[in-house]
Formats: structure tokens, sequence, C-alpha cells
């Protein structure tokens, strides 16, 4: 039997629906900063919990979907971690957000919604702990326009 037009035309939509579905990051489980600007939703590849495991040695990739509450023309990531009674900021590679912005260039108007793409490497010689990291993005004058805390496991490979 020979397959009709429709039924190729809906194979074809199935087949690349699979194909797309497979670069979506599920919503991760995120709590508020103590400077309470929480986001839309965060995605962390291979996170659904409560706590994301972190790999040594591979990159941590995250999204977030954020509202601005006023026009900005800048935006600076800032990552810190609790750990084991310490406080650290993480080092960025890019600490310009508006470079790493997926939907949307800077300056940015109130109430757009724009999607941030942050990328932490976590290093092979990192002990393998738990941790609280706080991910923000702050305007020219250090005010939060976005923050989310996670609580991440680093972990040996599998």
């Amino acid at each position: 039997m020979m397959p009709t037009p429709l039924l190729s035309a809906l194979l074809l939509l199935a087949a690349a629906g699979a194909c797309i579905a497979e670069d979506v990051i599920p919503p991760t489980p995120f709590l508020s900063c103590p400077t309470p600007k929480d986001p839309i939703e965060v995605r962390v590849k291979g996170c659904t919990g409560a706590v994301c495991k972190v790999p040594k040695g591979q990159i941590a990739g995250m999204e977030v979907d954020f509202e601005v509450d006023q026009d900005v023309a800048r935006l600076d990531a800032v990552v810190t971690a609790y750990a084991l009674g310490a406080v650290l900021e993480f080092p960025l590679k890019q600490k310009n957000a508006c470079k790493s912005l997926t939907n949307a260039e800077c300056p940015l108007d109130k109430y757009e919604v724009v999607t941030y793409k942050l990328e932490l490497p976590v290093e092979s010689t990192y002990p393998s702990i738990s941790l609280v990291v706080d991910i923000g993005l702050r305007d020219k004058n250090q005010r939060y326009m976005m923050c989310y805390r996670l609580n991440l496991a680093v972990v040996d490979p599998e």
C-alpha cells in the first residue's frame, strides 16, 4: 500500500517534532535569591529535580527566561557560590550578559521578556561537594534585574 500524501506529511511532521523535542530543556525548580527578582523559568540541562548534579570536567548549561522591569542598557552576570561556610564569586569568561541573550539584544525595553544562556565549566579538579549557587543579572547601577538560586552537587562523571 502506498502512503497517501496526508500520511506522508504527518509522518514528516512527527519526525521533525521528535528532532526538535530533543533540543528542548525541561523546566528546573529553583529558589528565590535574597534579592527577590525571580525569573519566569529556569532550565538546567539534565536537571529536573531539586538538586542538579553537575559532572566534573563538563559544562553546566542553563537557560533562563525573565522580564526586565525597566529599560536596561547593560546587564552583567554574577554567579555566587556558597559551600563549606565560604562565599565565592564564580569567575565568568563572559560577564556581559547582553552577549549571551538568545532572543534579544541590549538595550532592553521595560517589560521585555528575554532568554539568557549561561555555560559554567565544572573543572575536573573541583571537589565532590554540594553547594548553593545564586545566578543573577545586574544593570549598570548594580540593581538586580533577575536572580535565582540552585542547589548543585558536583559529582564524578558517570
